[in-house]
């Protein structure tokens, strides 16, 4: 079940969750507009359809967390980890992306071009 769906977070509230040690998140569809999680742990998480618009995501790992549908607007992903995230069909408009980490199985919008916001190509296989 989800206890989560459709709901409004305060900060305290997001700060118990994030430490609560449930992974993967469940936030489908939440309201998360304005939240801080710089350095939160989002591995897999479900953050499909979630409105994430002005939210802090520097540095957070969300690598394989699921974003399709989402709305970032004016998000700051500077610095995060999005290796194999899924974010097809999300609101990209002015999102920071400054040396955010992405992998070739990360999934982006349609024609959007992750380097043209500062995105950065991490090589899974060094040779």
């Amino acid at each position: 079940m989800n206890i989560y769906k459709d709901n409004d977070f305060s900060h305290k509230e997001i700060i118990i969750l994030l430490n609560s040690g449930r992974r993967p998140l469940w936030l489908r569809s939440a309201n998360l507009e304005g939240a801080l999680l710089v350095k939160a742990d989002l591995i897999g998480a479900d953050m499909s359809r979630a409105n994430l618009r002005n939210a802090e995501l520097s540095q957070a790992d969300l690598s394989g967390a699921d974003l399709s549908y989402a709305v970032l607007t004016n998000a700051d992903l500077s610095k995060a980890n999005l290796s194999g995230a899924n974010m097809l069909h999300c609101d990209m408009s002015n999102v920071d992306l400054a040396n955010a980490k992405y992998t070739v199985d990360t999934r982006w919008p349609k024609d959007f071009n992750p380097e043209l916001h500062g995105a950065i190509l991490r090589n899974t296989h060094p040779h």
